[in-house]
């Protein structure tokens, strides 16, 4: 048995996220252990004052973009890895994945970074900052 008996992938669609998720089916493949993948699309900055509406069209927007996104990722790891579960929100990502990772048994979180140097991107160091559980922060590639 894993030490990991979930593993949730951040993921937003970017090129860069697809390099997080070959990581994550990898560690999926190797112990075994199911993959959530989520997007987290946070509502547009004029919408955060007031505090997203569920019936606002930029939120359904974003969970339309989410869930697409989505349909891609599944389709990139199917028959390479676990089962898996894809969630699409449109919320801040590290809301998301944090919720998720108090839902689900012993997880990880795999994230990426698009940052360079020391810093990290908001998305990582908040999660690096708040996650109550390991978390994979995939550097960038070039």
């Amino acid at each position: 048995m894993s030490v990991f008996e979930t593993i949730i992938v951040g993921f937003d669609g970017s090129k860069h996220a697809e390099r997080v998720l070959d990581v994550a089916t990898a560690m999926s493949r190797d112990t075994g252990a199911p993959l959530v993948v989520a997007c987290g699309c946070a509502p547009p900055p004029a919408m955060w004052w007031a505090g997203p509406r569920i019936d606002s069209p930029e939120r359904e927007k974003a969970e339309t973009e989410c869930k697409a996104g989505l349909q891609e990722a599944t389709a990139r790891c199917e028959g390479a890895c676990g089962l898996i579960e894809t969630v699409a929100v449109a919320e801040d990502p590290v809301d998301v994945l944090l919720q998720l990772a108090t839902q689900k048994p012993s997880p990880v979180i795999v994230i990426g970074s698009k940052a360079r140097g020391a810093a990290l991107g908001s998305t990582a160091s908040g999660l690096t900052h708040r996650s109550h559980v390991p978390v994979l922060v995939v550097p960038p590639s070039d």
